[in-house]
């Protein structure tokens, strides 16, 4: 009689246990589940949760993160809701145009970054096919507007010594 007892109060317990974890991670989804997915259920973000729990050491995943123009403060609360200003940008970015990482015309210097070309060597090519470098600083930021390219053709018209900008 006891021994059945004992079986069926373990057994009990533990299905109380998983009830209780399906029911804490259902309150989480349901908490993230008003503002879009948990941070570590997000495509963006979740990455990061994984790498951390690999073992991946924490300020290595927080510059990644920075790189990819994230903010590595949201580490600290795995199941927090996805930050609005993400949302906002991502938004901003499909609406302004596309990111300037992903703009055809801008897309060759990331990668060129990527393959480990130095910094200083993608910005001089950039000045040199007419681009402003600084659109590096964000790589997620909207790409500038064509009239990038008319001030390119305008700096390109008169040689320096005849502009007036350079006179001695």
């Amino acid at each position: 009689g006891g021994g059945v007892a004992a079986i069926g109060a373990a057994a009990g317990g533990a299905m109380g246990g998983v009830l209780a974890g399906i029911k804490a991670r259902g309150d989480g989804a349901g908490g993230g589940g008003g503002a879009g997915p948990s941070l570590k259920d997000d495509p963006k973000y979740g990455k990061f949760f994984k790498m951390l729990k690999a073992g991946v050491p924490r300020p290595a995943i927080e510059n990644k993160m920075r790189s990819e123009g994230l903010d590595p403060a949201v580490l600290d609360n795995p199941n927090g809701p996805v930050p609005a200003a993400a949302d906002a940008s991502a938004g901003g970015g499909g609406g302004g145009g596309t990111a300037a990482k992903d703009d055809p015309k801008y897309a060759k210097y990331f990668k060129m970054l990527k393959a480990g070309v130095p910094r200083p060597a993608v910005e001089n090519k950039m000045r040199s096919d007419g681009l402003d470098p600084a659109v590096l600083e964000n790589p997620n930021a909207p790409a500038p507007a064509e009239e990038s390219k008319s001030d390119g053709a305008a700096a390109a018209g008169p040689a320096a010594k005849d502009d007036p900008k350079y006179a001695k």
